[in-house]
């Protein structure tokens, strides 16, 4: 067996990671750029309990009626009184920190509740989509082609990642992020376990083979050639088009096993033991294996989606069968060329993510073929080593059959409740915010907030997911888009707008993005309420209590009715994910220069309504902002 020459992998081909990123700092040499200032990355301070009890509480009163908001304030006062359980709680906080000098006191709590220990289905509930933006006509022709293209580009960025030759992810002002997350996201897969489960990585320099699903069927090649070259775009092509006749020649396989891992995650872990039974039961886990080393998933999926909807629901859940959803990611192609990315949430953040999507989207779109016609020397190719694509054919015993059957109608029942609805805004985007003197970012969740006042009358628990890489294996902080100031611009624009002018509007709303910025400034330096009270709560031990877990300002302004997330990409044509409890919508939204989108997702039918009224409300801003904003005079 050939040895690994990559830091990490020397006794073993792949490794198994659970929820501590720092148990695997052997893969992250110093001697490496992309980990060169991995030990030099700040260590994820425990927050000031008076400063935490601050912002919990001003953030509290949108939430609660002025009786309930006497009972928070006196809740919390007990809680941060000198003898009070809060630093109890503080202490043993600060001693964990203390016994973690290479790691951050929040990760493995956060790697485990929020991501390997859940365990309904990960479609939709975990899993995140990017769309890809539309090229001219011919370069959309081909599906084979297009996916090429991207696979091609795609490789390069891989290359740098697995040699650790990528430059680091730097902070604003040149101050080292943590870069942990790179290693999670080519040859990886997250694996069922009993009750909670694990991500497994496999040495880059021995696996070199991507997987390709069409008609529900699996198949494989080695993307390097016999140099250790990566195959051209021709040669991708060829090797795609080769995989599209031979499943379609076969049809749809009846029994899709990728619809397996859409499973509830403790009956996947289950159900997976029936595909290792049998006769065949060592050539089966060859076949599994090939897929979870694979350095991504390329499906090809036999629909033509037009419209954004479509295609958002496609990438996002589908039928759920041309798919193996365990993987870190895949690329999704359709018959009609459009094209979009789906991620694995458990260890990589979207924001990790879409530098490699952006990277490769840039390129891509920037090649000659995405403006003008394919010049590159016809079919077909002569490559060294270029072999068939194999089919990766599991043999199945009745039991897994029936097995897939019964994930099969849990699927569809899942999915026929749920919704999902894109606004494209094309008034304006970040270029004219900025004019207005607000930050985008801010002016789009204030927009949400004012859609959703529209939508319901009221305001609810808000999430805005803000990056906290800033810290050694930090992953997100809450920002609170719901504050005092949100909430009376959207009272005043709503049940009060006749009783304030313009100006008086305009006011209310340049106050409350200027409230939003200062949340997020501090949430990006570790400094919100959520992670602190969540890491205090998990420390109560048997027979303590704390009022301030029980109460209603507590639960109601952390019930995440509206879970939000920003991602930008001018060559990605939006994204989203599923919202995260039952009454909820998610919104995943992107600013770009000239235009703004939203997809919003819920299970109740609501998200239609919500994006109507997210165009009502930034035509509303917008009209204010150009009533009441001096305008950049022309220069002469």
């Amino acid at each position: 067996r050939m040895k690994s020459k990559i830091p990490g992998y020397e006794k073993s081909i792949f490794r198994d990671h659970g929820i501590d990123y720092s148990a695997t700092a052997d893969m992250e040499p110093a001697s490496l750029p992309l980990y060169a200032h991995q030990k030099k990355v700040d260590l994820l301070p425990v927050p000031d309990l008076q400063h935490t009890a601050e912002m919990f509480l001003k953030s509290a009163i949108p939430h609660v009626t002025p009786e309930e908001y006497e009972n928070t304030e006196k809740a919390m006062a007990d809680f941060i009184r000198p003898d009070g359980i809060g630093h109890v709680l503080q202490k043993r906080l600060q001693e964990r920190a203390a016994s973690r000098p290479n790691t951050s006191w929040l990760q493995e709590w956060w790697n485990d509740l929020a991501y390997l220990s859940y365990r309904d289905s990960i479609v939709y509930n975990v899993t995140y989509y990017l769309q890809f933006a539309d090229e001219l006509p011919f370069a959309m022709a081909d599906p084979s082609r297009r996916a090429a293209r991207f696979v091609s580009h795609g490789l390069k960025f891989r290359d740098l990642v697995a040699s650790g030759q990528l430059a680091p992810d730097m902070q604003k002002g040149g101050k080292p992020m943590s870069n942990t997350q790179w290693k999670y996201v080519f040859n990886c897969c997250r694996m069922p376990g009993d009750g909670t489960d694990f991500v497994r990585t496999y040495a880059p320099d021995l696996h070199n083979h991507i997987v390709v699903a069409r008609k529900n069927r699996f198949y494989s090649f080695d993307v390097y050639d016999l140099n250790g070259d990566a195959l051209s775009v021709d040669a991708l092509e060829l090797q795609f088009k080769r995989i599209i006749q031979m499943a379609d020649a076969k049809g749809t396989d009846p029994n899709p096993i990728g619809i397996l891992t859409a499973e509830n995650r403790d009956v996947w872990y289950q159900k997976r033991k029936l595909l290792l039974v049998g006769p065949k039961a060592a050539e089966n886990e060859k076949v599994l294996e090939l897929i979870q080393s694979s350095i991504f998933a390329v499906t090809f999926d036999d629909s033509k989606p037009v419209t954004r909807e479509e295609v958002g629901r496609a990438l996002l859940h589908g039928d759920g069968k041309n798919k193996f959803w365990d993987k870190s990611f895949m690329i999704t192609v359709f018959d009609n060329g459009k094209m979009g990315y789906v991620g694995e949430h458990a260890m990589a953040d979207g924001l990790t993510t879409t530098r490699f999507v952006n990277e490769t989207l840039d390129k891509m779109f920037s090649d000659p073929e995405s403006k003008d016609m394919r010049t590159s020397k016809p079919l077909p190719v002569v490559t060294p080593g270029l072999t068939e694509p194999v089919s990766l054919q599991l043999t199945l015993t009745k039991e897994a059959k029936s097995a897939i059957k019964e994930a099969e109608v849990t699927f569809d029942e899942i999915i026929s409740t749920k919704e999902l609805s894109v606004l494209m805004f094309y008034g304006y985007g970040s270029q004219q915010i900025k004019k207005y003197k607000t930050s985008p970012d801010a002016f789009a969740q204030l927009a949400i907030q004012l859609a959703y006042y529209k939508t319901f009358g009221y305001c609810r628990g808000t999430y805005e997911s803000t990056q906290t890489r800033a810290f050694l294996h930090g992953r997100t902080e809450v920002t609170r888009s719901v504050n005092v100031d949100s909430d009376a611009f959207c009272k005043a624009m709503t049940t009060g707008a006749l009783s304030h002018t313009s100006k008086q509007l305009h006011q209310l709303l340049v106050k409350a993005t200027q409230t939003h910025v200062a949340y997020i400034g501090q949430a990006s330096r570790a400094q919100g309420c959520d992670r602190h009270l969540l890491g205090l709560k998990l420390l109560l031990r048997e027979g303590e209590h704390a009022a301030i877990f029980d109460d209603a300002a507590y639960k109601r302004s952390g019930h995440w009715a509206i879970s939000t997330s920003g991602l930008v990409g001018e060559n990605m044509d939006g994204w989203g994910f599923g919202e995260v409890v039952p009454d909820g919508i998610g919104i995943g939204y992107s600013v770009q220069n000239n235009r703004i989108r939203y997809s919003v997702t819920s299970r109740h039918k609501w998200a239609k309504r919500m994006t109507a009224n997210l165009e009502r409300a930034l035509l509303e801003m917008q009209a204010l902002c150009e009533a009441n904003t001096e305008q950049p005079r022309a220069k002469l």
